[in-house]
């Protein structure tokens, strides 16, 4: 059980449940009025680690309002594979979907909060399990106007509700559609212009801009100076040393740093998502050409990149690479033949019996499958890419290819 804490757990859980119904609409027309300001000042200084910033919530009535904010960029995916089943990774054809069951999408929310009594600011980490539908409050870290900070965990999944973890799933799960939605924001260049930022908003999100991975904790002097200018910012007050307020900063500031290096993931994303549209299509094609057995067991793994495949269906019995294509060679054999005598009469034209012969009998089969994956660079990823594949036997069988997985 965690510690006792200044808030309890039923003060964050409710501040993370909320349902940002009211007052929304006020509160768009007010962000649309500071975003066409801000946004494009913020755009034009420099920042490392610029990360895109979404508004995907604002909630409640002065003095008792509450904004979340969700990085896009720090998303990242992670795989558990501790309970690996090759044979069952291979059943039926349904290898992605194996896979895409023990994928974690994980994300980063901050939190703005108004009334005096409640953290001037709390950090979420979110992660979300897309197939099952699936999101948890992994880590709630929140900042007092003392000083004082809190954290609490939680280990607990739970149905996505209908508030801004419903923004973090769709975000963290609907990646292709917010990108898209994002870059025609960026590319047009109109804040202000509700018809360039419908595609966001249809999604339940405003773009806010970018800032600085590092200085993210300044969300809460840009939601008081653009959003709250009505209210009356709370004071600070600490009882903590220079020296305990500069280490609490630079652990916190560490912590930023260390997530702050996938920043730059969504933007190269952003600014190659026509060029992996293309790559992606014409890797489609080729897989659409194979027989229909084949593409249950290749689904959705065009573009796959080395580290995946590998991850899948184990180390190649060997690797070669010709004319900047890079060819993985896999080879499973599976041997049910078995040899018996048996013992046949002789008879002759009267039935009687007169001697007997030997004969052998077969039974079991054999099942080989040689299977040659091949990668090139391409789209918007690093590295060589899964864009065809060839499987060679006249007898090969998916319970064969299974022993290819490791």
């Amino acid at each position: 059980m965690p510690p006792a804490t200044r808030c309890g757990r039923a003060s964050l859980v409710r501040r993370s449940e909320m349902v940002d119904t009211h007052n929304k609409g006020l509160l768009m027309r007010r962000f649309m009025t500071a975003a066409a300001t801000a946004a494009l000042t913020i755009s034009m200084a420099p920042a490392a680690h610029a990360a895109e910033w979404m508004l995907i919530a604002g909630d409640g009535i002065k003095p008792d309002r509450n904004v979340h904010y969700l990085a896009i960029d720090l998303i990242s995916t992670t795989t558990d594979l501790s309970d690996y089943d090759p044979k069952e990774a291979i059943k039926d054809g349904k290898g992605l979907e194996y896979i895409q069951d023990r994928q974690i999408q994980n994300a980063w929310v901050v939190q703005v909060l108004e009334n005096p009594k409640d953290p001037d600011t709390i950090f979420y980490t979110v992660n979300v399990k897309c197939r099952q539908k699936l999101v948890q409050i992994k880590k709630a870290f929140a900042v007092y106007r003392d000083a004082t900070p809190e954290t609490i965990t939680s280990e607990e999944w739970m149905p996505v509700p209908d508030n801004w973890l419903s923004r973090v799933y769709t975000a963290a799960c609907d990646t292709d559609n917010v990108v898209k939605a994002i870059k025609a924001v960026v590319d047009s260049k109109s804040f202000d212009n509700l018809e360039k930022l419908k595609p966001l908003l249809d999604l339940g999100m405003i773009y806010a801009g970018k800032w600085s991975t590092l200085n993210y904790v300044k969300l809460s002097d840009f939601t008081w100076d653009k959003l709250w200018q009505s209210g009356t910012r709370p004071d600070y007050t600490t009882n903590k040393t220079p020296e305990q307020l500069q280490q609490q900063e630079d652990a916190l500031n560490a912590q930023i740093a260390q997530l702050g290096g996938k920043a730059t993931e969504l933007e190269a994303t952003i600014g190659n998502i026509d060029a992996e549209s293309e790559f992606i299509a014409a890797t489609n094609k080729t897989f659409k050409a194979k027989n229909r057995q084949q593409q249950k067991i290749f689904f959705n793994m065009e573009g796959w990149t080395e580290q995946e495949i590998v991850e899948f269906w184990g180390v190649p019995n060997s690797a070669r690479d010709y004319a900047g294509t890079r060819a993985l060679e896999y080879y499973a054999e599976n041997d049910t033949r078995q040899t018996y005598i048996q013992q046949i009469a002789i008879q002759d034209s009267k039935g009687n019996v007169t001697g007997m012969r030997e004969e052998a009998q077969q039974t079991g089969e054999l099942s080989a499958c040689a299977m040659t994956l091949s990668l090139k660079p391409g789209g918007s990823k690093p590295g060589y890419r899964l864009v065809d594949y060839n499987i060679r036997s006249t007898n090969c069988k998916a319970s064969t290819l299974g022993q290819l997985t490791r």
